[in-house]
Order: C-alpha cells, then sequence, then structure tokens
C-alpha cells in the first residue's frame, strides 16, 4: 500500500491532493511503497529543533530533540541517535558509500572533531569551512514554528561541514549512536562550537 493513501486516510486528502513544487510536496507526491525506495540514495538525519515551517501551534513544536547542541571542550563527546532504514550492514555490491556528515557553528579550520559510529572511531574524508546551510540560522535564534519554509542563503555564513567515512558493517538497520566530540582547537580560537547536524548519506551505484 503506498504512504501517500495511508497519508490520505489518517490526514484528510485535501491537504495532500495538491502537493507543492517544495520538498515536502516532492516527497508526497514521489513516496509510495518500500521497494519503491530500494537502492535509491538517501540521507537519514537527526533531527533539529525549531518546529515545522509550514504549521503554527504548541502542537508542532519539537523543543526535546537532541539538535542542535553544543559541544565541550574538554573532549567529552555528544552522543546522538542516528536511525538508519535500509539494510546496509554487510557488503553490498550495489552500495557505493557511507558518509556520517557533521555540521558545525562556531567551529574553525584546524579544529579537530572526532567522530565514532557504534563505538568505531571514523575517519575524516572531507572537510568543507565554508559550508553554508539557510537552515542553520546560528547566532539568531531558530523560530519555533510557522513560516513558508523558504530560506535564503547568508552569503558571510561560514560553517564547517566534515564527512567522516563510514564502514558499510557499522550500519545497523534501525538505532546507530553517533558520538562528536572536540579533541583539540585551532590556535587563540575559544568560540563555542555547536553541532547543529548529523546526518548518514548513503549513496546507491
Amino acid at each position: 500500500e503506498d504512504c501517500a493513501e495511508v497519508i490520505g486516510r489518517r490526514w484528510g486528502r485535501g491537504t495532500f491532493s495538491e502537493p507543492g513544487t517544495d520538498a515536502h510536496g516532492r516527497a508526497y507526491r514521489e513516496v509510495g511503497q518500500p521497494a519503491t525506495m530500494a537502492g535509491k540514495d538517501k540521507v537519514f538525519a537527526v533531527e533539529r529543533r525549531g518546529g515545522y515551517p509550514w504549521a503554527e501551534g504548541a502542537f508542532n513544536r519539537n523543543d526535546e530533540t537532541p539538535l542542535p547542541t553544543p559541544l565541550r571542550h574538554d573532549g567529552t563527546p555528544a552522543t546522538v541517535t542516528v536511525p538508519i532504514a535500509d539494510l546496509v550492514g554487510r557488503e553490498q555490491e550495489d552500495v557505493a558509500g557511507v558518509v556520517l556528515r557533521a555540521v558545525l557553528f562556531g567551529a574553525r579550520e584546524g579544529d579537530c572533531i572526532d567522530a565514532v559510529l557504534n563505538g568505531v572511531v571514523l575517519s575524516l574524508a572531507e572537510q568543507d569551512a565554508e559550508w553554508k546551510d539557510p537552515q542553520i540560522l546560528s547566532p539568531a535564534p531558530q523560530p519555533i514554528s510557522g513560516g513558508s519554509g523558504e530560506y535564503a542563503v547568508d552569503p558571510e555564513q561560514k560553517l564547517l561541514r566534515l564527512d567522516f567515512a563510514v564502514p558499510l558493517a557499522l550500519c545497523r538497520a534501525g538505532e546507530n549512536q553517533a558520538e562528536v566530540s572536540v579533541r583539540d582547537r585551532a590556535p587563540y580560537v575559544c568560540d563555542e562550537i555547536v553541532l547543529e547536524k548529523l546526518e548518514v548519506h548513503l549513496t546507491y551505484r
């Protein structure tokens, strides 16, 4: 049974009868049976606070979600749960790679950040000290809820994006425990580092 049919019955077809052209509308148009999603690239994200931009009111708040969270300077890791839906915990020929992506505010190139997934230290594969993300508004506060969901890119924004290579054998279907910690700071830098986003990117051939 298509997920769109389930959504329509549970919440009313009027809401989803004419989905928009944004990411949410596209998801409603393309979602289907689990087999429909098999073999497609996916991003499994840890939920961030900030509410849901397309809705208003107390029921659309998500104040208890784990991100964003500050990283302690003494090396104590921030531990969060990353959900993974695909069965990738074994060597599969159709899986091209898995990356754990951390996006940080307040970090600088030269800061040493460690990442661990399910108890195994990951190696840093790529970093970008000029990363921009219109969904991250730090140091301004994140809106609780409401708004159009359309965000403008701040050309002056500088986030640190870190991509860590993940061996396939580490991935579990369901909950995966990730740890992110500060090992060392760049000289003369003492700003607070905030873990804004943590995602698992799964790429198929």
